[in-house]
C-alpha cells in the first residue's frame, strides 16, 4: 500500500475517534438528556454523514473522484467542530483543540491558500463563538488573546511539517509508477521517451528533455514538447542543464529573476528544474523540465524528478546488458558474423518478406575445402586465421542488406 494512502486511512480513523472523544465530552459536561440533546444530535447526524463519505471514498474508482470525497469529509469535519464550538463556549470549549484534525488534514490535500483561509475562518469562529457566551474577552483577556493566537500559530507551525509529509509520500508514490512504467523497457530511445512522459506529467511541465554530457560534446539527448528552439534557445538549455550538480538539482520559479542568473542570457522566462542523472558507462546528463509561465512547477519538482533519474540510470544499463547478451548470442566469437541459429532467424524473415513483396532472393553456400586437413597440418590456430581471411575478403563484396553468418553463408536481398 502506499505512503500516501495509510496516511489518509489513519486520519479517516482519527476522524472516528476525534468523534467520539467529542460525545463523551459532552456526556461528561452536560450529562444525560435533554441538556446534551443539540449537541448529540449535532455529532450523531456528522457520524452518519461521516460513514456514508467514508463509503463513497472506498468505492471511488479513479484518483479524482477520491480526491473529491476526501475535500467534502475534510469539510464536514470542519463544519461538525465549528457547530459544536458554536453551542459551546467558544475558546473555553474542550472541543477548541479538535479544530486541529480537519485543518492539518486539509493541509495534507489542499493547496496553501485554502489552507489558511481555513484557519482564518476557524479562528473567527472561535472569536465569534467566545463573544455569544461568556464574555471572555473581557473577563480574562490575556487568557483570550493566548487561547485565540495559539489555534493559528500551532497550525501555521505544523502546515511545513505536514508538507514535508506530502512530499515524502509523493515520491514513494512516483517511486512506484516510475518502476511500473519503465519496465521492461528495452530499447534507449523509448526509455527516454517513456521517462520524458513520466516526467512531464509529474510536474506539469511544458519542455521535458534530456542533455547528455561527453568529454568535449554536449547534445540533447532527448526533447519532449516543444521542439523548434532557436540556437540561442539550444544553448541557454544546455548552460541551465548543466547548473545542476550531482546531488544539487537546479530550481528556480523565475529565470528572468533568479539572482543566481545574474549577468547570465536566458532568452527565455518562466520555471525551471534540471536534475543530474548518472548514465554510466563515462557518461552523465541532466533532466530538464521547463514551464513558460514562472511558478508554474511545484517546488517539490526535484524530489519527483529523483527516481525518475535512478530508474532512467538501471533501465539503460539493463538495456545495454541485455543488447551485449544478445550480441554474444547472435555473433560468433571467432569471426563477429551471425551465429547459425540468428541467421537460421532471420532467413526466415527475408523469406517472408521476399514472399510477401515477391522480390527474389539468393542464398549462397560457400565451403573451404581441406579444412579439416589444413588444421591437422597446420595447426587450429593457423585454420582460424584462414576462416578470418575468407571473411576479410567476403565482407567488402556485401552490402549491409545482406545477411553474413558463421559457416560462410549469404544471403543477397535483390
Amino acid at each position: 500500500m502506499l505512503v500516501l494512502s495509510r496516511i489518509r486511512r489513519w486520519l479517516i480513523g482519527c476522524r472516528w475517534v476525534m468523534l467520539g472523544l467529542m460525545m463523551l465530552l459532552a456526556f461528561v459536561e452536560h450529562g444525560p438528556w435533554p441538556g446534551y440533546g443539540p449537541l448529540l444530535a449535532v455529532l450523531a447526524l456528522g457520524s452518519l454523514l461521516q460513514w456514508g463519505l467514508h463509503m463513497g471514498w472506498e468505492r471511488a474508482s479513479t484518483p479524482l473522484s477520491q480526491q473529491r470525497v476526501l475535500g467534502a469529509i475534510l469539510t464536514l469535519d470542519f463544519l461538525i467542530v465549528a457547530a459544536a464550538c458554536w453551542l459551546e463556549r467558544g475558546l473555553e470549549s474542550p472541543f477548541f483543540f479538535f479544530l486541529f484534525v480537519p485543518v492539518v488534514a486539509a493541509a495534507l490535500e489542499w493547496p496553501c491558500r485554502q489552507v489558511l483561509l481555513l484557519v482564518v475562518l476557524a479562528t473567527a469562529l472561535c472569536a465569534a463563538s467566545t463573544l455569544r457566551h461568556e464574555n471572555l474577552f473581557f473577563t480574562d483577556p490575556g487568557n483570550a488573546v493566548l487561547r485565540l493566537a495559539f489555534f493559528p500559530a500551532l497550525t501555521l507551525g505544523l502546515i511545513p511539517l505536514v508538507r514535508r509529509l506530502r512530499e515524502t509520500a509523493a515520491v514513494a508514490e512516483v517511486q512506484d509508477k516510475v518502476w511500473e512504467r519503465l519496465a521492461g523497457v528495452e530499447i534507449e530511445d523509448r526509455i527516454f521517451e517513456r521517462a520524458s512522459e513520466l516526467a512531464q506529467r509529474l510536474t506539469g511541465g511544458e519542455t521535458v528533455g534530456f542533455v547528455l554530457y561527453r568529454r568535449l560534446e554536449i547534445s540533447p539527448l532527448y526533447v519532449l514538447g516543444r521542439k523548434e528552439w532557436s540556437k540561442t534557445h539550444r544553448e541557454a538549455i544546455l548552460h541551465l542543464a548543466q547548473k545542476a550538480k550531482p546531488g544539487e538539482p537546479f530550481f528556480t520559479g523565475n529565470l528572468q529573476r533568479d539572482r543566481r542568473l545574474r549577468g547570465e542570457e536566458v532568452p527565455f522566462g518562466g520555471s525551471w528544474v534540471s536534475l543530474f542523472v548518472d548514465l554510466r558507462d563515462g557518461k552523465h546528463g541532466a533532466l530538464f523540465v521547463h514551464h513558460s509561465q514562472p511558478f508554474s512547477l511545484p517546488p517539490w519538482s526535484p524530489f519527483l524528478l529523483e527516481p525518475v533519474g535512478r530508474a532512467l540510470t538501471t533501465q539503460l544499463q539493463h538495456a545495454r546488458r541485455l543488447e551485449a547478451v544478445r550480441r554474444a548470442v547472435e555473433q560468433d566469437a571467432l569471426t563477429g558474423l551471425y551465429a547459425h541459429e540468428a541467421f537460421l532467424r532471420y532467413f526466415q524473415q527475408e523469406i517472408n518478406r521476399s514472399r510477401r513483396y515477391g522480390h527474389p532472393l539468393t542464398l549462397v553456400l560457400m565451403a573451404i575445402r581441406h579444412l579439416d586437413l589444413y588444421n591437422r597440418v597446420h595447426s587450429y590456430e593457423e585454420g582460424d586465421q584462414l576462416i578470418k581471411a575468407v571473411v576479410k575478403t567476403l565482407l567488402p563484396l556485401t552490402r549491409e542488406t545482406d545477411l553474413l553468418a558463421d559457416g560462410a553463408v549469404i544471403a543477397w536481398r535483390w
